[in-house]
Parts: C-alpha cells; structure tokens; sequence
C-alpha cells in the first residue's frame, strides 16, 4: 500500500473529498476522520454529525451524510455547516443509498417503519435536496440494493426473488429489462460497462452487454475454494483484462487480480499487501483507492491497471511516505521508555483468556445501528452462513491495558456464567485490534421502546414483564452476581413476550462499595457509599415497577441533591389508581434500610406477580387447546 493509518475505531465507510485531496472515513461511533492524500493520510479534522451516520458519499467539498431519518449534505471545508436535508416520508426511515460517480445526485431507498418490505426508492440531487422525486413506491417489491448504473439516467435495483431489474429515471413505470436468478446479494456494482455481484458467500458473477446491449451475458463467474477467502469488489481494469477484483483469504493479504487469472493461475496477483481484512473501499478518479476495516485500518493505494509503470508509480509515492514518517518518528528513548512501562504492565497481571477465536468479523453482516451507552454500542448483524440475526456488542479493546482490562472481563465472565431462560444469552465472543465484539440473542424492543410506545403498562402487562425480570435477577443472585444497572433499557422484550436482563458492564460477584448504576434507580446504599448487597437491584425493579405503572420517574427531583435526600427519605408519592397489591409490593422494596427489602423470590411469592401468573397460564393453556 502507499499509506496507511490505524484507527481507534473501525472504519464502515470512504470517500474522497476535494478533488480528490481528502479522503473521509466514517467511524463506528458514527463520527467522521478526514485525512490527507497527499500527505501520507495526516489527520486533518474529526467531527460529529450528532446523529447516528450510516454510509457517506463525497461530493467535491461536499459530504453526503446518510443517517437513519434523513440525508444531509455537509461543507467539509471550514464551519461543517449543513447546506440541505432530505428527510424521507412519514414513518419511512432511510435504508440505503447509492450515488452516481462523484456527483451529487444520490438515490435514497426508504422503508416503512412498521413493515420492513415496504420500500420507496427516489432521487435526490443535494442543490434541491428538500425537494425529491418517487420513482418506486412501497407497492413494488424491491431488495436489499439499488444502485446507479453507469448511465446517468439509469440505475438497477434487486428483488426480494433474487432478480436485478434496471430502470430509466425518465420513465421509471416502465423497467428496461430483468436479469433472472441472480439470487441473495451482498454487493451490486457496475464497472466498465458490466454488472458485477457478489453473494454473501463472496463468489462472484460479472455479467456484460448481449447483443441487445441489455446486462445479461455472465462473462465470469467464479466461486472461491475456501470459506476463509473473500471478495470485496472490483475495479476498472485494462484493455486485456477488463476487471480486476480485490480479494484475499486467510493469510491476511489484499489481492488485486484481473478476473480472468483468478481461476488459471496461483500467482494471479498485480498488486497484493499485507493488511487485515477490509469491509469497505472507494475509489477516487485519478485511480487511487481508499480501504477501511472494522479492525480499525485505513489504506490508500494506487490503482491504475492501464498503467504501464504501476509498480514504479507505487514505489515512488511509498518511499516518499516512509521518508516522512521516518523524518517525524520520536527519539528512541522516548519509544524505549515507553515500551517498558507497557512490558512492566503486562508482567505484573497476565490477561484472562475471555475471548473466542471460533468467529470473526467476516462471519457476520452489521445491518443497522441499535442502540449506544457509556462503555460502547449495539448493533444488528447477520450471520453470512446461516442468514440468522443477532445483537452484537461492542466495546473497546482495553484487554492490554492493565488498569481497564478488567472491566470487559468481567462482563464476559458474569455473562457466560449467567445462562437462564430470563437472561440475554452471550453466545459467543470475538476480538480485533481495536474492539471486543459480544455475540447475543436478539430481542424485539426493550422495556423502556415499550413505555414510550403504549405509556403506563396495565397491572396485567406489567406483572408479566416484572416477573420474567425478578426471576432473572433471582438466578443472578442465587449465584452471587449483583447487577447494579437495572433499569428499563435493561430488561428486553423477546417476539413472543419475555422479559430478559441485559447488560452485565456494572455487574459485580462481590460486595462493593463502588459508586455506579442510573442514578433514577439508584439504591441509597450505592450513593452512601456504604456495603452494596443484592437488595440494591431490588431496590431497582421498585423503582422500575413504579415508572411502568405511573408512566413517572419515582424520585423526579430535577438537582441531584434533591433527588438524594429524596431517595435516602425512601418516600414517594403514590396516584390513585394504584392497587394496594401493587402498592403493598413497591412499598416491601422501596426501603430505605437494604435488609428489609424484600428479596427476588420473595418478590416472585408476592400476591400481585401470582395473580397475574396463573392468568398468564390459563391463556397459554388455552392457546394450546386451540392447537388440537
């Protein structure tokens, strides 16, 4: 490669900015680096769109920034100001996008919030960015991809039947025509005048022009050997070899190979380096491409195939870089001095071997971003061998670090150990250089998407989710785990109704005297800092049961002074319409001294969680007879 630069954080996305001075790479913490090209990827500018990003596009000086709920075009150049959004229709979020070569004409792909097969697809040109033409609506079925074809006027999109069809924009009532069994995509591209996708298990087919210019001719197709290897995309290529794809396998090299020598020849690479697998690239038009990963690596290399001198090309600007980075390299006494403090670190306390090696990033699909907290972020994923979905979790990578490290280990340890039926389970753990990734089940919405949604739950709803809860925490405690972060973003809600505890990153097997948790669902021991039992999360699901009844925080005190005295007071203020069961059975948790909190199976005997219980049971039974 002729630069790289390692990240904090993994890279979803690149493009080129300022005629091709800049390059943009869009982080997993949806924040956006910009580098120099020309300057062996200086770091010139981080920013935050306030909003989660999804994909970025480059226009000249102008960032396309796609979130979740609109498209903004952004000026890169000096105040970052936002010069026209797109927001898409009422309860459409956006899914996709695709922009044609570097212009600013972009086609947004939106779904219905409530049915995720309904989708529109319109276009967009960033000067009337407010102002956007539908050219499919949610009645024709379409796929997970929609791209530009490399005509102006036209694009393709995949069908949920595994079919590509290619549209005019002009008369978009009308398809030009279909490409048939084309199956599952994982990437659609169109690339010197051809059509080129690859599937989920990255074998690839290239399809060209038959003789009524129509894209339906497979002129390669090829399926890797091995699972490990991989394909990422293609370029454009000479006038002997058409294509060149980048590729690699488990030997953590990226190939660059004209596609007609992949099958013939063992050495078929023109360009090949060493780098961990990347999940991303773009490419600017004067033949350079920028390659990200979600290891948190960022390539620039040269990529001109008609080029007779490509290798020299490449040697010159690389030396050139290393020369720089040579020139700015610290004095060796500073580098010595610090890797002894580093070695010292790991001679005084060995890591813990938490992490998996079984799975990778390259055994999942991210989809879309759910949710962020103070330690990291969850999103959606795929499994590419199974289509299964999951929630992954990610956290930063603080496994070589003596004094963070055992904050992820201790979540995967508790975790692990924490396997019930009231419990999101940890299926398995994974690691880059930059992340620890958790692999979970995933859940349909959390307690707190649920309140917002229906407000104040019924008694019936409410004992139902609090049951499932106490029952998950009475396991936890039975095997000595305190969680000490409950709260309704923490109990999750399955499709067919159960409450689950989440998130063990404050959980503890021992009695502390650490400050954490929410401070709405604190027990006043944790803010005395005094001995913390396993009363502190029933203190919790008190508080808890209270919101979801009264749709209001128990202790609603605006100053953090005041919210305390309220809590070490144990007082509060109960409506109307509150039973005496319900009442009786906060006011038994919600108790200034810990130990005269009732405990989780206490709280499962209690009057109001068995009355709702054997109603529960008797519709489950009658469900059942229904089904003889």
């Amino acid at each position: 490669m002729t630069s790289k630069r390692d990240l904090t954080r993994g890279v979803l996305g690149t493009a080129f900015l300022q005629d091709n001075q800049l390059i943009a790479a869009l982080r997993d913490d949806s924040r956006i680096d910009l580098f120099d090209v020309e300057n062996d990827l200086v770091h010139k500018k981080l920013f935050d769109l306030d909003d989660f990003v999804v994909k970025i596009h480059g226009a000249d000086s102008h960032l396309i920034a796609v979130k979740k709920n609109s498209v903004e075009i952004v000026d890169v150049t000096n105040s970052l100001k936002t010069l026209s959004t797109y927001k898409p229709s009422e309860h459409f979020e956006v899914f996709e996008s695709s922009q044609f070569d570097t212009e600013s004409n972009v086609l947004v792909v939106s779904n219905d919030e409530n049915n995720a097969k309904k989708k529109r697809v319109e276009f967009v040109d960033w000067r009337t960015a407010n102002a956007s033409i539908l050219l499919i609506d949610q009645n024709t079925p379409i796929g997970d991809h929609v791209v530009f074809t490399q005509k102006r006027e036209e694009f393709a999109v995949t069908t949920p039947g595994g079919a590509v069809r290619v549209y005019d924009i002009r008369t978009v009532k009308n398809q030009i025509y279909q490409v048939s069994n084309i199956g599952k995509l994982r990437r659609m591209t169109f690339v010197n005048n051809r059509m080129c996708c690859i599937t989920p298990g990255d074998a690839y087919k290239i399809y060209t022009k038959n003789e009524c210019s129509e894209l339906k001719k497979v002129e390669y197709s090829y399926e890797f050997p091995s699972r490990e290897d991989w394909c990422l995309g293609f370029l454009e290529g000479n006038d002997k070899s058409p294509l060149f794809a980048i590729h690699g396998n488990q030997y953590s090299y990226i190939n660059f190979s004209a596609v007609d020598q992949i099958e013939k020849s063992k050495n078929h690479s023109v360009l090949r380096y060493k780098a961990l697998r990347p999940n991303c690239f773009s490419r600017s038009s004067n033949n350079k491409i920028a390659v990200g990963s979600l290891h948190g690596q960022l390539h620039l290399q040269i990529c001109n195939f008609r080029s007779d001198n490509l290798h020299k090309e490449f040697e010159k600007i690389r030396d050139k870089n290393t020369r720089n980075r040579n020139q700015q390299k610290p004095k060796k006494g500073e580098v010595a001095a610090a890797d002894q403090r580093h070695i010292a670190k790991e001679l005084n306390e060995p890591k813990v071997g938490v992490v998996g090696k079984e799975f990778s990033l390259n055994n999942f699909q991210i989809s879309k971003m759910l949710g962020r907290g103070s330690f990291g972020y969850v999103q959606q994923v795929e499994s590419v061998r199974t289509g299964k979905k999951f929630a992954m979790k990610v956290l930063p990578n603080t496994l070589t670090d003596l004094a963070d490290r055992h904050i992820v280990e201790r979540e995967i340890l508790i975790q692990a150990e924490m396997q019930h039926k009231n419990v999101v389970p940890l299926i398995t753990t994974f690691a880059t250089s930059a992340q620890v990734h958790m692999i979970m089940e995933l859940m349909s919405h959390s307690l707190r998407q649920k309140m917002i949604s229906e407000g104040a739950l019924c008694e019936k709803d409410a004992s139902w989710i609090l049951h499932d809860a106490t029952n998950g925490i009475a396991f936890c405690h039975l095997h000595g785990v305190l969680h000490r972060d409950l709260k309704p973003e923490n109990i999750m809600i399955s499709d067919h109704g159960t409450a689950k505890i989440r998130d063990f990153g404050l959980s503890t097997n021992t009695k502390g005297l650490t400050a954490c948790g929410t401070e709405q669902y604190k027990a006043p021991e944790i803010w005395a800092h005094e001995e913390q039992t396993t009363s502190v999360d029933m203190w919790s699901l008190g508080c808890i049961m209270f919101e979801a009844l009264t749709k209001r925080l128990t202790f609603p005190q605006a100053k953090t002074s005041d919210m305390f005295a309220a809590i070490d007071s144990a007082k509060v203020s109960y409506p109307r319409h509150l039973s005496n069961i319900s009442k009786d059975l906060i006011q038994k948790v919600i108790v200034r001294k810990a130990g005269s909190r009732l405990t989780a199976s206490q709280v499962l005997d209690h009057t109001w969680i068995q009355k709702y219980q054997i109603e529960k049971n008797r519709g489950y039974a009658r469900e059942l007879l229904n089904e003889i």
